[in-house]
């Protein structure tokens, strides 16, 4: 009994740690301070996501009509198999779409995770809709492919 009883103190005393470990402060320009469980945004990661809206990382060379009428982001690391089939997807059916690699790019990791709380690749956003994971068929329904436009 007194070996359960230790256990529940050292498991109460380990709480505050793992909530605390998500836990930011900073102090902005104006003196004002800021508790988040985000990181901050530095001045480089703004110039990056500023980069990202406007040219994007790694965007297909694929151009069809289907691709023009698409906004699909992908947020994806190098060895992911997972990845590589979207890519593999997308390129198939000529659907022009930006890659971006999270462990390359702290502002599409910041941006992702902003998106998604998990940390699983692929993650995709096609015309607004959020797709965590591999799925053939919810990128097939976002793009509207089995439509008669098409």
């Amino acid at each position: 009994m007194r070996v359960l009883e230790a256990l529940y103190c050292i498991s109460l005393l380990l709480t505050p740690i793992s909530v605390h470990a998500g836990l930011y402060k900073w102090v902005d320009e104006s003196g004002g301070v800021h508790f988040s469980d985000q990181a901050p945004v530095t001045e480089e990661v703004k110039s990056e996501l500023l980069d990202m809206n406007d040219i994007g990382a790694g965007v297909s060379s694929v151009k069809s009509d289907a691709s023009r009428r698409n906004n699909v982001e992908l947020y994806s690391t190098s060895w992911c198999s997972y990845c590589k089939k979207a890519r593999a997807f997308f390129n198939k059916h000529q659907v022009r779409f930006r890659d971006y690699d999270i462990e390359k790019n702290k502002a599409a990791a910041l941006k992702k995770s902003r998106l998604d709380n998990s940390r699983g690749v692929p993650f995709a956003v096609i015309n607004g809709v959020k797709i965590p994971g591999y799925n053939e068929a919810a990128y097939t329904k976002a793009l509207k492919l089995n439509s008669p436009e098409k």
